[in-house]
This record gives C-alpha cells, structure tokens and sequence, in this order.
C-alpha cells in the first residue's frame, strides 16, 4: 500500500443505528438492498438517495 491508496471495509450486516450518521445508514442500506422498506421510506425524504434508487432502476432495464 502507498499513501495515496486506501482501502475502507464496511461491513453492511454489522452496522449500528446511530441516529448521528442517519444519512450514512440510509445510503449503505440502499448498498444493501435498494428495494428495502427503509429505503422506499427515505426516498421520500432524501431527493439525492431517491435520484440514485431511480436511476439503479433506468439501467436495470436497459440491459
């Protein structure tokens, strides 16, 4: 390794709620699964976070 890489290993399954990193947990449960109920729920909410789900969407069905 360099000092100009870096390798960050998160963990999906073994993330706390933490209502500080709120956005964060949205954002790696849209990693997780995109079409999980706590998603569907902050799309509403989070126009960048609803921008992603929809665009996931767009190249699904453009294989």
């Amino acid at each position: 390794m360099t000092d100009k890489l870096e390798f960050i290993i998160i963990q999906l399954p073994k993330i706390i709620e933490d209502e500080a990193r709120s956005e964060l947990i949205d954002w790696l449960s849209f990693l997780e699964n995109p079409k999980s109920e706590r998603v569907k729920e902050k799309m509403k909410e989070n126009e960048e976070l609803n921008e992603a789900v929809n665009k996931l969407e767009e190249i699904i069905k453009n294989k």
